[in-house]
């Protein structure tokens, strides 16, 4: 069968989404406005509910949004061939794993039960794990039991560190590895003529990932150069695992820029903070994800580069939203939105 013939259904739906995307700038003139967001914007992103019901609080706003990418990814994967729909599914395995940093939090900091289940998302048929048997664990020791029965690779990297509370960032990151090792090992049972694409894109985020880990450990945290490179996921695109070698023995940004390939070196010229450089890479990245959205036709990596950019818009609509919801000033709105720091 061609490819014409066994993405059509997918291609027509990805199309159907995409109309739905808006532009950071059409975002940007409301957050002035001491108005809703007016329904006909909501409507045109695909979000009508947001104005027949306005949510009350900030989690509830979370769970709408979220509620609402789990029902689009779910869509895309009725749409696609059986043999490729593992992909979609280890893509949204990462507000699982959100939920399992939210758990592991109220668990160490001894959150009451009805406390703790306030943090965790609702995602769907994306869920694998049984949260709520986890929430009803003694300790976190019980917690890794139960886990390690589910995911035994998942809980063996979360008790290498859980035991530091100083370094609990390492904890985030190892549950971040995880999720960047599953999404490669789910490309590679790609049939492999779809494999090709979405490694290429899946690369440049990977690659992503881990020049702004390598600037944190390295320059922010001062970690160790074996340290570093343990904890990169050696699968990107243009950053090889020995190019990742020798960048994590730098502790210098404008040392390490120099040593990136011409594309990431001429991306960050004139960087000057992490924040920036992980900026400026997502941006590359977006670019890319809409020349995909555009271009490719009856190929798998469309429906990605589609929920890419979405993601990115509903965080957009949650910055704005969340931050009018909570009376920020219209100045730490506007930062939070082009500046990429989460309201």
């Amino acid at each position: 069968m061609s490819d014409l013939a066994r993405f059509a259904f997918l291609n027509a739906r990805v199309s159907l989404y995409a109309a739905r995307l808006q532009p950071l700038d059409s975002l940007l003139s409301y957050i002035d406005s001491a108005h809703e967001l007016p329904a006909d914007y909501l409507e045109s992103a695909g979000l009508p509910g947001l104005a027949d019901q306005p949510p009350a609080s900030a989690s509830e706003l979370e769970q709408h949004l979220i509620s609402h990418l789990s029902m689009e990814a779910e869509g895309l994967m009725h749409a696609m061939p059986p043999e490729t729909r593992g992909l979609i599914a280890q893509w949204m395995r990462r507000f699982e794993l959100m939920n399992l940093k939210s758990l592991i939090r109220c668990k160490l900091t001894n959150c009451s039960l009805e406390r703790s289940r306030e943090y965790l998302l609702d995602i769907g048929h994306f869920a694998r794990l049984p949260l709520d048997e986890f929430l009803h664990s003694e300790d976190i020791v019980e917690f890794l039991r139960m886990l390690a029965v589910h995911d035994a690779s998942l809980a063996r990297k979360i008790r290498l560190h859980i035991e530091d509370p100083e370094q609990l960032f390492l904890l985030e990151a190892a549950m971040d590895y995880h999720f960047y090792e599953g999404l490669v090992a789910a490309c590679k049972q790609l049939p492999s003529r779809e494999q090709e694409g979405a490694r290429r894109f899946l690369g440049r985020i990977i690659d992503q990932v881990n020049l702004v880990w390598l600037l944190r450990y390295r320059i922010a945290y001062d970690l160790h150069p074996p340290h570093t490179f343990f904890m990169l996921v050696r699968t990107g695109l243009r950053l090889d695992r020995s190019r990742l070698a020798h960048l994590a023995r730098l502790d210098d940004f404008e040392t390490m820029r120099a040593a990136l390939p011409a594309e990431h070196c001429d991306c960050l010229e004139g960087v000057d903070s992490v924040t920036e450089a992980e900026m400026r890479m997502l941006q590359n990245n977006l670019a890319y994800a809409r020349k995909l959205l555009r271009h490719e036709q009856f190929h798998l990596v469309r429906a990605l580069a589609y929920l890419y950019l979405r993601e990115r818009q509903l965080l957009e609509l949650h910055q704005l939203l969340k931050g009018k919801l909570l009376g920020f000033s219209p100045e730490l709105i506007r930062e939070a939105l082009l500046g990429g720091v989460a309201a």
